[in-house]
């Protein structure tokens, strides 16, 4: 799900455009298990500071194709977690 300072990026018709262009460019194939992708990730995460630099928000270089599967378990690796925690290889929050 989107954050709240990129839901309205994630509307528009540049981003709509930029995702399309990559799922073309990567034949709609995972970039890290080959599956079916159906997701574009920011290499380079989005934050409020950098959302509107085209490079990073659109930029072909910073997108990847991925899979849902895959797709969720970077994104779950990027959440903050408390202090003595961590993120395991299946995405569970387990004691450090």
């Amino acid at each position: 799900m989107a954050k709240a300072f990129s839901a309205a990026f994630y509307k528009s018709k540049p981003w709509r455009a930029a995702r399309e262009q990559c799922l073309h460019d990567s034949m709609y194939t995972c970039a890290d298990c080959g599956g079916r992708a159906t997701e574009v990730h920011h290499k380079n995460p989005l934050t409020p500071e950098n959302i509107n630099d085209p490079v990073i928000a659109l930029g072909l270089d910073n997108l990847e194709a991925l899979c849902w599967g895959c797709h969720d378990k970077r994104t779950k690796q990027c959440a903050d977690v408390a202090e003595g925690y961590r993120f395991d290889e299946n995405g569970y929050v387990v004691k450090a």
